[in-house]
């Protein structure tokens, strides 16, 4: 089940890459010569040149009887000699095989990398845009990487020669634009940021969940200006990573607060059909948004979201967005903050009649993915008294042969 979700879900992401996608091509290759190894390790990359995300592809496969994990990173020069200082590393994706997904990473290169124009920040031979790299997992020590297997690295293919010059004919390193929305009317007041403290504004206040510390196993609150034809994104370091708001208006200093629970919440009174994974709280300093949109993250399939309004359960769409090393990464539109379960989307056994729940997973414009529950078909019904009658009817038929045999 989970590598047909898997498919699904790569199909999914391809299908969003737009018709102008790019081809980026990763081989091993000796690190003394740089010319690729003969019968080395290759993948593939395909990505769209620009959007509001980094929507990409990557396969690739490993001959190996026992597969490691790599990671799909940016790798962005800080200096002029790379040996002197070293880059900066950010994990795009991660994986044993092929996986996609569409993170919010920013432009491709950075404005800082040293490789972000056409004569580089430091002027010399390497071809300029955002390196991109294949590399172990466990290479990466927070934004540095250990270099321990760097024999097995997967490098940009036809890039440079031993000569350090860039081969005639080929293409830069990969260019990426992450596009903003011009809203109406245009904003004037820059966005400001900040994490945890106190707010002076509207939405610094009346954030309370009034959830008993013993029962929150996690928290965070990020405090965010809104502003009106703009989506406003808080990030948080847990299984629900993203919050996303599309503001009516200008407001200053929003809350949002997040409790990540170990148990129910003390604010409702009865579980979510099916098995729970987890419990969490979400409440926003101000009201007034138009839809806003919760991330998470679950290495369960499939997972649904379900909200605690008017007294019960809600089951929300659900749809998936993109695959992250183990987890599948999904997305929930909502008009509300309240209490939230994460949770299986099959029926538990219960004697009880329910309706049958299913996933919708939708990708504009093309792809839709129902995934239904699986339910136990009803016994087929009986007409009471029917048994009585088919009784009787052989009782009578076997009187009739009794007398028949004795005349």
């Amino acid at each position: 089940m989970n590598k047909i979700i898997t498919i699904l879900l790569i199909s999914i992401l391809a299908m969003s890459i737009t018709a102008n996608a790019e081809v980026l091509n990763l081989t091993q290759k000796d690190t003394t010569t740089w010319l690729e190894v003969s019968g080395g390790a290759t993948a593939t990359l395909t990505y769209a040149p620009e959007g509001d995300t980094f929507v990409y592809t990557l396969d690739f496969y490993q001959d190996a009887e026992v597969p490691i994990d790599y990671s799909l990173i940016y790798y962005k020069d800080q200096a002029c000699n790379p040996t002197s200082l070293p880059g900066i590393v950010t994990v795009i994706g991660s994986g044993t095989s092929t996986f996609s997904g569409s993170p919010d990473i920013g432009s491709l290169p950075a404005v800082d990398d040293a490789n972000s124009n056409s004569t580089g920040l430091c002027n010399y031979a390497y071809p300029y845009g955002a390196k991109i790299w294949l590399v172990p997992s466990t290479d990466i020590d927070g934004a540095n990487l250990t270099w321990s297997q760097f024999s097995n690295y997967l490098f940009e293919e036809n890039i440079r020669d031993d000569t350090n010059a860039e081969l005639s004919g080929t293409s830069h390193l990969i260019t990426y634009t992450k596009t903003i929305a011009t809203p109406t009317p245009s904003p004037t007041q820059p966005i400001t940021s900040s994490s945890g403290g106190s707010s002076s504004g509207y939405g610094g206040s009346g954030v309370n969940s009034n959830e008993p510390l013993s029962n929150v196993a996690e928290s965070d609150r990020k405090v965010l200006d809104w502003r009106a034809g703009y989506q406003t994104k808080y990030a948080f370091k847990y299984n629900v990573y993203e919050v996303i708001i599309n503001a009516k208006n200008n407001e200053d200093d929003v809350m949002m607060k997040y409790e990540g629970l170990k148990s129910l919440s003390s604010n409702v009174i009865s579980s979510p059909l099916g098995t729970v994974y987890q419990y969490f709280n979400l409440y926003s300093g101000s009201k007034r948004f138009e839809s806003a949109v919760i991330r998470f993250k679950s290495d369960k399939t499939p997972s649904l979201l379900y909200r605690w309004t008017n007294g019960k359960w809600e089951a929300l769409p659900t749809t998936p967005i993109g695959i992250e090393g183990n987890n599948i990464l999904y997305e929930v539109e909502v008009l509300t903050f309240s209490n939230f379960a994460i949770a299986s989307a099959e029926m538990p056994t219960s004697t009880e009649t329910v309706q049958p729940i299913t996933i919708i997973a939708e990708v504009q414009p093309t792809a839709t993915v129902l995934i239904p529950a699986e339910t136990t078909p009803a016994p087929t019904p009986t007409v009471p008294g029917f048994e009585i009658a088919v009784l009787l009817i052989s009782g009578i038929v076997a009187i009739g042969l009794f007398k028949f045999r004795k005349n």
